[in-house]
């Protein structure tokens, strides 16, 4: 399986991965597919098998409340505010590397948007 491209977070003022992602709206007119896309650059990521998903978001913790600000690829943002990300419920891990090790990992549990509780489990 090829590993996949991540999504990339705005956490405590650092940029960081996630690792997996969330998922995007399922019925929500800010987000749109975009029928017969075409792709314009053989350097489009969207289209290979190290993005399944067809997109790459760009997110964002801020006061609290976990925030979708961009879309790339197969997906758009019909918006250009960052959208709160109330249909999503769940446990994000942010991460990012040096040296080939994992640094300033988080742990981060998110309901309906709202974050419920934050833990570093490690620092550089």
């Amino acid at each position: 399986m090829t590993i996949q491209i991540r999504e990339t977070i705005y956490y405590q003022g650092e940029k960081l991965d996630i690792v997996g992602y969330p998922p995007l709206p399922k019925k929500d007119p800010r987000v749109i597919y975009i029928e017969g896309r075409r792709v314009d650059s053989i350097l489009d990521l969207t289209n290979t098998t190290m993005c399944w998903r067809r997109y790459i978001g760009t997110w964002r913790i801020e006061d609290k409340k976990l925030y979708l600000c961009h879309l790339e690829g197969w997906y758009q943002m019909t918006t250009s505010e960052p959208i709160l990300a109330e249909w999503f419920s769940g446990i994000l891990t942010l991460d990012t590397y040096q040296d080939n090790k994992a640094v300033n990992l988080f742990e981060v549990e998110i309901t309906k948007g709202y974050v419920v509780s934050e833990k570093r489990l490690q620092q550089p």
